[in-house]
């Protein structure tokens, strides 16, 4: 009988990078059966069965969400592929990586497959699992000079300043709530991206454009969350770095 493996990602968010972020929808896991959980949510995943194996990634999950459930599967084997490590942990790389070692000290994740999509010393850097998107490949006819393509949710927040904010800025712009299919052929249609997204970030450089990190939050001090994120990254390091990734989690799993 196959064992299952479950995925915790946020499948059902509207922010469309976090939606394709799980390696759930890019490899096949030959041997297992893929079992999805929707949301880092404790009452979701537990059950009085052990789970064998649970795969946590896509998105920004930190010991906040992931202590929880790995207390409530003791037996489980895990896995933390590509996640985005929280702000509220450390905002300079050399303070996370010291909060995240702090952090293994509780938990096995010496033993355990921990890749995390901010690019930091000593961690290893595993970007966001959606460069397997076949969107990436295609070839994109250049429509605009400059695209915006921003983080929707910032306007939610109580910090949200509309001064500083890149959707007013005069160019074509899309918002990170949308289609998969929309989002990678509006980046790819613009020859230059500014964006407050990392996902917006990631993808462009992954298509090869110009990109700018425009910041809504000039006024607090703190930086966007796109400053782990490696610029230099291409699309065949990326797919190289979670293929690599990929048969070390099945090494682990068998």
């Amino acid at each position: 009988m196959k064992k299952d493996i479950h995925f915790i990602s946020r499948f059902n968010t509207d922010n469309v990078g976090d939606r394709w972020s799980s390696p759930y929808h890019f490899f096949d896991f030959d041997g297992f059966n893929k079992k999805t959980i929707h949301w880092i949510n404790k009452k979701e995943y537990t059950s009085e069965d052990d789970h064998f194996a649970t795969i946590i990634g896509g998105g920004l999950f930190g010991p906040g969400n992931i202590r929880p459930i790995i207390e409530s599967q003791p037996n489980s084997k895990f896995i933390y592929w590509g996640g985005g490590w929280p702000r509220v942990v450390g905002y300079d790389t050399r303070y996370l990586n010291l909060q995240i070692r702090k952090f293994n000290l509780n938990f096995p994740f010496s033993q355990m497959p921990f890749g995390i999509r901010d690019y930091c010393e000593h961690l290893e850097f595993v970007p966001c699992a959606s460069c397997m998107l076949p969107q990436l490949d295609k070839k994109y006819s250049i429509k605009r000079d400059v695209g915006v393509y921003y983080h929707s949710g910032y306007t939610k927040r109580d910090w949200y300043n509309k001064d500083t904010d890149i959707k007013y800025l005069p160019h074509d712009k899309m918002h990170n709530h949308c289609d998969i299919n929309d989002a990678i052929k509006f980046i790819g249609e613009s020859e230059t991206i500014i964006t407050s997204s990392y996902h917006g970030a990631y993808w462009g450089l992954l298509l090869g454009k110009n990109v700018e990190i425009g910041d809504p939050l000039k006024n607090r001090p703190t930086p966007p969350k796109t400053d782990t994120l490696k610029l230099d990254i291409t699309l065949e390091e990326a797919r190289r770095l979670n293929t690599k990734f990929y048969d070390k989690v099945m090494n682990y799993l068998t």
